[in-house]
């Protein structure tokens, strides 16, 4: 945690008590303890196992007849917060259902609002609970949510030690909206605390996250002032936040810094390019602020991890919790989960995983734990949220019980405690592969699938690298382990993928998850993974999100990056090309693409000397490009790159060359893959790219590899296939390094572990990021009449990890943050 080791004022995180599932009618509903906007908020008891628990009960209002939007927009925001429900700065939903009418079970916060602390709390105090509020806006922005009404009021306090400051959590998400939603309809928000563009959209732009950073920023400057930086009339306050400049906190709180002013102040800039360019960044600089108050050593870390929740009274002597509420009526969800109750029907669930193999006895093996009203979450393109709930109706096992078969470490009777789905109960560790088997990355996951199944049949029965390449493999399995193997079709969709991880986490006991074929996908499942506990292995991700700002410590990635293509691509093409060219872009609209035209500009500004005259989106799965290439045709540019993959880059690049565009222009798809360069055919000559790997790299590994897979397959693998059938195998490798499937040493096995059995030269994947620091293949696509079964481009240069990457505080990396091993 920020601030010197030996500051005792700092509290450990207060966890929720972890419930049993329970239901409206289970609730003793106490006296009303606040109102607000549609809803009102109850203090209410649970009666369970022996003890009575405190709980927050939200409600909608109503007189007469409910109206129909009331509904929707309770059920709404049940959603939106139940999908936040895993951070201690976030309060907890317990559950929530729709009968006897809408009803949300939160919580019980007994310390209060923040709003009664402003003005009886000192600086120090105040930027320490700035940075923790930060972290809980921040995780809403991970999962695509800003919260757009962040005031005192709806940050609530838990009650801590004597001589301890209180733990605050964010609360009250029921304006938040998704960040894909670029509606500039905001009802109800909070004057005093709300930015210029929540009151004129027009000149300053749609309400967005960065909208969370200039209240946060007014939030701050209340904490350390003691008063918001305007007051008066919601027409005067109007007024200010629109027209006028803040004066700096310290003209109110002489005990202020000036350097607390200036951060203070970049939040509340009137232009959101003005301001902090992320919650982190902000974030950051209070806890740096805070040490350097507190300290003259400058101490940084993470807050505090979360503490078991205080014991409740029993029956007959329930602790008088004071009765809190915000005073909106507004209570609020995240933080650690409790359990949540079960759903009637099973709503967007899909259907039964494919399994790959069977059980010890030749039967199918069968799923043992309970999905009970999951909500999947799953991020679009630029952190956008669909939820959904998925239902199971298997009973869950006993916990502790020793595995019945495996002399390795799978579980019980080890020094390791329970978590995620270790210990491993039976003879058989099942991986889980998000793979897309339909929509416009199908023709990639057909191939990433045939490198996952070869990958379980060499850890099971040896042969390909397991027999050349991996001394930590035996082929008899791992950790005298059998693998089995589950699938499902993600679709190429975040939200479908999420559920299927959900569900082979859950139901299948997956000890490890592996997928991808996009960033978004990818991106929604190992945020999964890390709640669940269960160790990621990315496969075709591109995006410099998944180990720069999306990065977390169950999820690794093999693939290189966006900045690594960039790096790689530029240099071949201004020798190609020349310098001082002007390039347009096309991009898909999307995490992955996004990044991808970026790190391009970036590139190409500075290491070809070329100016880039526009960049402009495109819908994931556009099958007519013809208005976007004729804008790009009358550009007057000289090069066209699309950022486009799969299904999509084939018809992007033959829609241009059709279009006649490859006359007057140079044409780069920044990343190929074989059924995409097959699908393009001779549109793909002279175009340039680069590709995950190649059969025509010429060393040991790989024409192991190929010849492998051609001998199960008969066919020529794609660069999809090797990233899953090695990084299948490098997971566990590290398992049996670790001597066990405990997910924090199996984790520590892969960081900063150094390689050079796939192909790729030598490789580091490393701890700060689980980026693998590794060589690019740089590609240009063969004219039509050379073109054969299986190779479609010449290889034009494999770029060494040393000409490439980036360190740990620069380019991706300077955003990520990895969290929590999970054993601290």
């Amino acid at each position: 945690m920020p601030g010197p080791a030996d500051d005792d004022r700092i509290p450990e995180a207060v966890a929720p008590h972890t419930l049993s599932d329970f239901g409206y009618g289970d609730l003793e509903k106490g006296k009303r303890i606040g109102t607000g906007g549609d809803a009102d908020a109850y203090r209410a008891t649970l009666d369970q196992d022996g003890y009575t628990y405190p709980i927050a009960v939200k409600e909608p209002r109503f007189e007469g007849t409910i109206r129909k939007r009331v509904f929707q927009r309770f059920e709404t925001e049940a959603e939106t917060w139940e999908s936040l429900n895993h951070h201690e700065n976030v309060v907890s939903v317990y559950t929530w259902g729709a009968e006897p009418l809408p009803w949300l079970a939160l919580e019980f916060m007994d310390g209060g609002t923040l709003e009664a602390q402003l003005g009886s709390i000192d600086v120090a105090e105040a930027l320490w609970l700035s940075g923790r509020i930060a972290e809980g806006i921040r995780y809403g922005h991970r999962h695509g949510v800003a919260h757009l009404d962040i005031k005192p009021t709806n940050v609530l306090l838990r009650d801590t030690p004597e001589g301890k400051w209180d733990y605050p959590k964010v609360s009250d998400w029921g304006l938040a909206k998704m960040l894909l939603d670029h509606s500039n309809s905001i009802e109800g928000i909070s004057p005093t605390y709300a930015a210029p563009e929540q009151f004129d959209a027009e000149e300053y732009g749609s309400p967005d996250d960065i909208t969370d950073i200039y209240q946060l920023g007014t939030l701050v400057y209340a904490l350390v002032a003691g008063e918001p930086p305007f007051s008066g009339s919601s027409t005067a306050v109007m007024q200010g936040v629109l027209r006028e400049d803040p004066d700096p906190p310290s003209t109110v709180n002489p005990e202020v810094p000036a350097a607390v002013d200036e951060a203070v102040l970049k939040a509340l800039a009137k232009d959101k390019a003005d301001r902090y360019d992320g919650v982190l960044t902000f974030r950051k600089e209070l806890d740096r602020l805070f040490a350097e108050h507190v300290s003259d050593d400058v101490v940084g870390g993470n807050p505090p991890t979360a503490s078991p929740a205080p014991e409740p009274t029993d029956r007959t002597t329930e602790r008088d919790a004071e009765t809190v509420a915000d005073s909106t009526g507004t209570v609020a969800t995240g933080s650690r989960t409790g359990s949540r109750s079960a759903v009637d029907q099973d709503e967007g669930s899909p259907a039964s995983a494919t399994r790959h193999g069977t059980g010890s006895d030749g039967a199918p093996l069968v799923s043992r734990r309970s999905v009970l009203g999951l909500l999947s979450v799953g991020v679009l393109g630029g952190g956008g949220v669909m939820v959904t709930r998925i239902t199971g109706d298997d009973e869950p096992s006993s916990s502790g019980s020793a595995p019945l078969g495996g002399s390795g470490d799978g579980g019980g009777g080890s020094e390791y405690s329970e978590l995620g789905n270790y210990p491993i109960e039976g003879d058989t560790a099942t991986f889980g592969f998000t793979v897309p088997q339909s929509g416009p990355y199908a023709a990639e996951g057909e191939d990433e699938l045939r490198g996952y199944e070869l990958a379980v049949d060499h850890l099971n029965n040896g042969g390909g690298w397991v027999d050349s390449r991996f001394d930590d493999l035996s082929g008899d399995g791992v950790l005298d382990y059998r693998i089995d193997s589950v699938s499902g079709d993600t679709e190429t969709d975040a939200d479908t993928a999420r559920q299927w991880a959900a569900r082979m986490i859950r139901r299948d006991d997956a000890i490890m998850v592996s997928g991808g074929s996009s960033s978004a996908v990818t991106i929604a499942v190992q945020d999964l993974c890390q709640q669940e506990r269960t160790v990621f292995m990315g496969c075709l991700t591109h995006s410099n999100y998944t180990t720069g700002r999306d990065c977390l410590r169950y999820g690794f990635r093999e693939m290189f990056n966006v900045h690594m293509t960039g790096q790689a691509l530029a240099p071949v093409l201004r020798d190609e090309y020349g310098e001082g060219l002007q390039f347009y872009q096309l991009y898909a609209d999307y995490s992955w693409g996004r990044t991808q035209q970026e790190s391009m500009n970036q590139f190409l500004s500075e290491t070809a000397g070329w100016k880039q005259v526009d960049s402009v989106a495109t819908p994931l799965g556009t099958s007519d490009y013809s208005s976007y290439l004729s804008e790009a045709a009358n550009s007057g540019a000289d090069v066209l790159v699309l950022n486009h993959y799969g299904l999509d880059g084939a018809t992007s690049v033959s829609q241009a060359v059709d279009a006649g565009l490859a006359e007057d222009m140079e044409l780069v798809v920044p990343l190929y893959n074989r059924p995409m360069a097959e699908a393009a055919g001779a549109a793909i000559e002279g175009v340039f790219g680069t590709v995950a790997w190649d059969a025509q790299i010429d060393n040991t590994p790989s024409q192991e590899f190929l010849q492998a897979f051609q001998d199960e397959y008969d066919r020529v693998p794609s660069g999809v296939a090797h990233l899953a059938y090695a990084q299948t195998l490098q997971y566990a490798a590290a398992v049996e390094r670790a001597g066990t499937f405990y997910p924090p040493e199996v984790i520590r096995q892969l960081e900063d572990y150094e390689y050079d059995n796939i192909g790729m030269g030598s490789e580091t994947m490393r701890a700060c990021d689980h980026q693998a620091q590794r060589a690019v293949p740089v590609v240009r696509g063969l004219p039509e009449s050379e073109q054969r079964t299986g190779q479609y481009y010449e290889l034009i240069d494999l770029t060494s990890r040393d000409e490439l990457g980036y360190g740990c505080d620069e380019g991706p990396a300077a955003e990520c943050e990895l969290g929590e091993y999970g054993d601290e």
